[in-house]
């Protein structure tokens, strides 16, 4: 007997997203629009996935009925009307607080990156990353929509290390590191999941206050499984530092 357990909404293995993690290239804007085309065409009888393979062979389907994840159903509402046609069934919310906080931080985007998304997703953990009554933090990752923005965020959290006025920020942190803390952008994020998700979309206006709609690696093929992964990483709460 052959059991191969996946999920087709959500990223196949390819080697398409190693070259922007590994720096090959540089910018995930810059990918050809038809190269993950070609690279997720390659494989078993043109399957992107030994999941896909295995709905060839007609393998019988079975869905998991019921999402365990998310705390509250909100949290996984647009991914289950958008991807999974409501088929799935969330958990009821324990008690009754707002799980989705949508921050709109008017930021400008400038060399890959969103200096003021940056600084909001800094002041969140500050200010709003506190202990419960058992005296521990919540876990909390940081995502991004590119790498670029990653780096950025990381490079402020580090620059912070040096000065000793950003003691408790910096207690705080290492805190948080024991419990998990990541900062990641979307290509690497999957199989993740924290109590808490800073969500930093990145994107905007440029400098010329035009907005340009490419949205890196979540425009090409197969796009739309990378937005559902990074939208659906947070067990109890997200906050979505936005300048769409």
């Amino acid at each position: 007997q052959v059991i191969v357990a996946g999920d087709e909404h959500q990223m196949p293995p390819s080697n398409y997203f190693s070259k922007l993690i590994d720096g090959s290239i540089e910018d995930e804007d810059d990918i050809d629009e038809d190269f993950g085309e070609k690279i997720f065409e390659q494989g078993i009888l043109s399957a992107e996935s030994l999941l896909e393979f295995a709905e060839e062979l007609k393998f019988e389907k079975k869905y998991l009925d019921f999402h365990y994840r998310s705390r509250h159903p909100f949290l996984i509402d647009f991914s289950n009307s958008a991807f999974y046609n409501n088929r799935l069934i969330p958990l009821p919310n324990s008690f009754d607080y707002k799980p989705i906080k949508y921050i709109q931080t008017n930021g400008t985007y400038s060399e890959n990156s969103n200096e003021i998304e940056a600084e909001r997703v800094i002041s969140i953990i500050e200010n709003n990353i506190n202990k419960f009554p058992d005296g521990k933090y919540p876990t909390v990752g940081v995502a991004t929509f590119n790498i670029h923005q990653r780096n950025l965020i990381l490079s402020k959290i580090n620059e912070r290390r040096k000065f000793d006025k950003f003691r408790s920020f910096n207690e705080k942190i290492l805190e948080l590191e024991e419990l998990g803390f990541f900062v990641k952008n979307l290509e690497n994020i999957q199989g993740d999941e924290r109590d808490v998700i800073i969500l930093s979309t990145t994107y905007g206006v440029n400098k010329d206050g035009n907005f340009n709609q490419r949205f890196g690696s979540v425009n090409h093929q197969k796009g739309y499984k990378l937005l559902n992964v990074i939208i659906t990483r947070a067990k109890y709460k997200i906050y979505v530092c936005t300048s769409i």
